[in-house]
């Protein structure tokens, strides 16, 4: 499998936004997986499976389940390199994991629903497809 979106409980993402990062991988040639998560417990099976069926990357959005521990423990276990994405907007932070988290390759804040389109950014150049997206280079 490619790249998973896993989103945990909060506003659906905008239609344009999700469009666009499904776009963005099929261009890229990678697959992508959305999940979206009621509970803290769903987040964390979300997390737990993708280190076992083929995933190269996860974008996750834990929203309010950030500080439950089935889903820190998922984050710090997570055997896939992962970008910890927030839906929230400049100086107005959620708050993210803390700490040194060995798999995890950026915290996105700030821009809102186009976090998504950054973590997208930097999960494609991390799996060496991103110049088959849209041939830019995001640094990791």
């Amino acid at each position: 499998m490619g790249i998973v979106i896993i989103r945990g409980p909060g506003a659906p993402l905008p239609g344009a936004v999700l469009a666009a990062l499904v776009e963005r991988a099929a261009d890229a040639g990678t697959a992508l997986a959305i999940r979206s998560c009621p509970t803290a417990d769903d987040v964390a099976g979300a997390l737990a499976a993708s280190g076992r069926d083929g995933t190269a990357f996860v974008v996750v959005d834990p929203g309010p389940t950030i500080g439950h521990r089935v889903v820190v423990d998922g984050l710090r276990n997570l055997r896939v390199p992962y970008v910890e994405v927030h839906d929230d907007v400049w100086g107005e932070f959620e708050p993210h994991l803390e700490g040194d988290v060995p798999n995890r390759r950026a915290i996105v804040h700030g821009y809102a629903a186009q976090g998504y389109t950054l973590a997208m950014a930097m999960a494609l150049e991390h799996l060496g497809r991103a110049e088959r997206a849209l041939d830019c280079h995001v640094g990791i």
